[in-house]
């Protein structure tokens, strides 16, 4: 098994009550990573994103769709979130990602990216059917996921040096320059390597 890292960094639009939360469970050789993003900022969104954490911590081993259902149904109580979950075999690479909502998933190959999407809907509220995707990571893939507080629409060239280094400086570097200023944010790194 190689030496794959990850990391995860948060950034709450005010005070210290982040509506985002992003989690990185490692066992027996598989990596559950999963970014959430509770509807709004501040104190009820936190409240959605600290739910939907708890459960997904407590169902780890179900199914990415599985997760997401429960995730729907214990948030019926709060204003929503919307989540994004992947599950990687560190020693094959197979990940799989099923998300609802607007967490942007993507791998990046070198200066390529792939981006893996969610299907539509707020988790709590109204949310289609959950879709596992899978794809093969290969050694050195980049895989990105963040919330909508962070500028979807971006490319290499504009930031040098954005993916350099371990995978909690590009976490922390992709929420300090590419964040918003008028919501939380968050962002999961994972640097697959064989």
């Amino acid at each position: 098994m190689g030496k794959t890292e990850y990391g995860v960094a948060t950034r709450a639009l005010q005070g210290d009550q982040c509506g985002d939360s992003g989690i990185t469970l490692e066992q027996k050789g598989i990596l559950l990573c999963a970014v959430i993003d509770g509807v709004g900022h501040g104190p009820n969104a936190a409240i959605a994103a600290v739910t939907a954490k708890n459960y997904i911590e407590a169902n780890s081993e179900a199914t990415l769709t599985e997760i997401l259902h429960g995730v729907h149904e214990v948030l019926k109580s709060t204003q929503g979130a919307v989540a994004c979950l992947c599950r990687i075999d560190l020693k094959s690479g197979q990940l799989s990602m099923a998300g609802i909502g607007n967490i942007t998933c993507r791998i990046f190959r070198g200066l390529d990216s792939e981006r893996l999407l969610s299907r539509e809907g707020i988790l709590g509220y109204m949310a289609s059917t959950p879709r596992e995707h899978t794809r093969k990571l290969d050694n050195a893939d980049l895989l990105l996921m963040h919330s909508d507080g962070v500028r979807e629409h971006f490319e290499l060239f504009e930031y040098p040096g954005l993916l350099k280094g371990n995978a909690a400086s590009v976490a922390a570097r992709i929420v300090d320059t590419l964040g918003k200023n008028n919501d939380d944010a968050s962002c999961l790194a994972v640097r697959f390597f064989r």
